[in-house]
């Protein structure tokens, strides 16, 4: 589970990848950081989209995927394993 402090870092490293588009003060607006890993049938072959979920308090949300280096980032940091059995997981949740 991550703590504020991981979410400041994990705003501050999204600030960078989105050119300043968000700021520090979103800290206090992330919700929930959610891990999703859906499965997906398509011509016989099981496809996985792993990827995870920034969600902020007004409604907004930042998606990042496998090849993101921030969603490796937050999966070191939670210590998550490559495979995952679970679909959905909630690696921070405002109080």
């Amino acid at each position: 589970m991550l703590v504020f402090n991981n979410v400041k870092e994990i705003v501050k490293q999204l600030s960078e990848k989105m050119l300043s588009e968000y700021d520090l003060d979103l800290c206090e607006d992330v919700s929930s950081i959610v891990y999703y890993n859906d499965l997906y049938k398509c011509d016989g072959n099981d496809i996985m989209d792993r990827h995870i979920d920034i969600e902020f308090v007004f409604g907004e949300y930042y998606e990042l995927h496998d090849e993101d280096e921030l969603f490796h980032y937050i999966c070191s940091l939670c210590e998550l394993p490559e495979l995952i059995n679970q679909e959905e997981i909630i690696l921070y949740q405002k109080n």
